[in-house]
């Protein structure tokens, strides 16, 4: 990572990430093609970066706040074949009560889920 050519000092990726309970945390997973429990505690989703990992087919999943897809909706996503999306929420980014749970719907993709873990500390 650079800015304007100049490698970040000491520090930076603490500024960029936040520290202690402002921290935000990414959660990745290669490939997935079936329905997972991305996270199991409330927090803040930040966003996301999704790709279409085979580049032969589209994909589409959909993001739950809960342990199943019979949670609170947070996000349907499709990706052409070979796509990338990233999405960012902002600072605030969305209330997540209880975890989020990732439902594939077709395809297979590089998952990854910025997300700040609910500390209390708010």
């Amino acid at each position: 990572m650079s800015y304007d050519g100049v490698a970040p000092g000491p520090g930076a990726r603490d500024s960029i990430l936040g520290t202690g309970s402002d921290r935000i945390v990414p959660v990745s997973k290669r490939a997935v093609t079936a329905d997972y429990a991305a996270i199991g505690m409330g927090g803040r989703l930040m966003g996301w970066a999704l790709r279409e990992s085979t580049g032969a087919s589209f994909a589409a999943l959909e993001f739950y706040d809960g342990a199943s897809a019979g949670g609170t909706l947070l996000a349907p996503i499709n990706i052409g074949t070979g796509g990338f999306l990233t999405f960012w929420y902002g600072d605030i980014g969305i209330d997540v009560e209880s975890g989020i749970f990732v439902h594939m719907v077709a395809g297979s993709m590089d998952v990854t889920l910025y997300y700040r873990f609910d500390t209390g500390e708010y």
